[in-house]
């Protein structure tokens, strides 16, 4: 006991690192447990938002609960519109995204802007009202001091060039959206990049959204490809003791007919030894015929799974290529 909990205090794991596991080992109960476990921590990254939606989204769809991972992934590409899943999926997941994705274009995306000559930000289309405070970092002289504005933005007043950066967070203290960095201020008056096209600050939610945090219920081969590779296996070992019977009952006829005279009557054995060994023949050539027809159809079958598995398959592949 005493040697786990030491393993456990040096190999630490977050919550959402154990989540992404359970999901790439299509553990999706699991999977459901520790996202709760994460909604419920604050001062989350803007990289630990995303990948929480992401792993949300994939587990509704995979339960198919279209409409939870409709609302995750718009959660998702609200925030990062150009996000790009992080595996291949089947289109049980891909579709709600693809439909999320849509209607942020159509949306936009969460997105803060500066008037030039000034510390004033906007920020827009947070059609989920998760902006609670817009934090402004300055740098006055050696050190950053953090300024709140609400969560529509403001204005700040400044005396010459200063470096800044800015950064939506919500109620939590998640980090939403960052533009500029301690690393790579802006400057005074520097439009700041919006994530989307601007349009109108306000939009109407969608029908379907919001809903109350999703609770529900990845890497690995798919079970259609494992089946597959089973099946094959399968074949392979009946084709092989097929082959042996086969070997065995074709070694027994020889001995029949060495046995027989020119006339076909066996003259150098028993009766009772020859029907033995002809009924032994007619044994393991049944046996064998019936493992050659059982492998053939093994590998039939195994083929047609395996191909399956390539488009659907499971609904997670563990592939790490992006998702066109």
């Amino acid at each position: 006991m005493w040697g786990e909990l030491l393993v456990a205090l040096v190999v630490s794991v977050t919550p959402l690192e154990k989540a992404r596991r359970q999901v790439d080992q299509l553990d999706f109960d699991g999977a459901s447990r520790s996202l709760g476990v994460v909604r419920a921590q604050r001062e989350l990254s803007r990289a630990q938002v995303l990948e929480l939606h992401e792993l949300e989204g994939i587990v509704a769809a995979t339960l198919k609960d279209a409409a939870g991972a409709r609302e995750a992934f718009s959660r998702l590409l609200n925030l990062a519109p150009d996000h790009v899943l992080r595996g291949r999926f089947s289109p049980r997941i891909t579709q709600p995204f693809y439909e999320a994705r849509t209607w942020v274009r159509d949306h936009g995306g969460l997105e803060a802007t500066t008037q030039p000559g000034a510390l004033s930000v906007v920020v827009k289309n947070d059609v989920f009202q998760r902006v609670s405070s817009v934090q402004v970092h300055v740098l006055s002289g050696e050190r950053w001091r953090v300024e709140r504005l609400p969560p529509e933005g403001g204005t700040l007043s400044t005396a010459g060039p200063t470096k800044w950066w800015v950064e939506l967070v919500d109620a939590m203290g998640w980090t939403l959206l960052t533009v500029g960095s301690m690393a790579a201020p802006l400057e005074a008056g520097v439009t700041l990049l919006p994530s989307v096209a601007a349009v109108s600050p306000v939009q109407p939610a969608p029908d379907f959204l919001p809903r109350p945090p999703l609770v529900t219920s990845g890497s690995g081969l798919r079970p259609s490809r494992v089946a597959g590779y089973v099946l094959m296996g399968a074949g392979v070992v009946s084709a092989g003791v097929g082959a042996f019977f086969g070997v065995r009952s074709a070694s027994t006829r020889a001995a029949l007919g060495a046995a027989a005279d020119s006339q076909g009557a066996v003259t150098t054995m028993s009766q009772a030894d020859a029907f033995a060994l002809d009924a032994r023949f007619r044994s393991d050539a049944l046996v064998a015929n019936t493992l050659f027809i059982s492998a053939g159809t093994a590998f039939i079958v195994g083929g047609v799974l395996w191909l399956l598995g390539i488009e659907t398959g499971a609904d997670l592949v563990p592939s790490r290529g992006p998702t066109p």
